[in-house]
């Protein structure tokens, strides 16, 4: 069997925030509870997960040290999902740019994680 990824969990004490952010990109979270454990939210495609659940206040490493976290999403239309996180109040790292793998532009979403977009020529 061929390796390949299911799950990512992000931890945030800026849940309702991280929440609005990864929907603005274009994820359909669905609010989730697991027995006695904390309200979260899930995102399901495939057989892959994405959950967001409660965490304690800390300070998100910066994107270059050790331990933190980028990862990338394709969308269909950067210049929607870069309005919409605008309306949010998000933070544009790299405006669309285009690239090899289609456009691409880079965001850091409510916990200052880095979040890659790619508008591919395929999708």
């Amino acid at each position: 069997m061929k390796t390949s990824i299911n799950f990512i969990m992000f931890r945030t004490s800026k849940i309702e925030a991280v929440k609005k952010f990864y929907q603005g990109i274009g994820l359909e979270l669905n609010e989730e509870q697991h027995g006695n454990g904390p309200i979260h939210y899930s995102y399901v495609q495939d057989q892959f997960v994405i959950e967001i659940y409660p965490g304690t206040e800390a300070n998100t490493p910066n994107w270059k040290d050790s331990g933190a976290l980028m990862i990338g999403f394709y969308v269909e239309n950067i210049n929607k999902v870069i309005l919409k996180i605008d309306v949010l109040k998000g933070k544009v790292i790299s405006s669309p740019t285009e690239t090899d793998r289609g456009i691409r532009a880079v965001l850091e979403d409510p916990d200052g994680r880095r979040i890659e977009l790619i508008e591919s020529k395929e999708v």
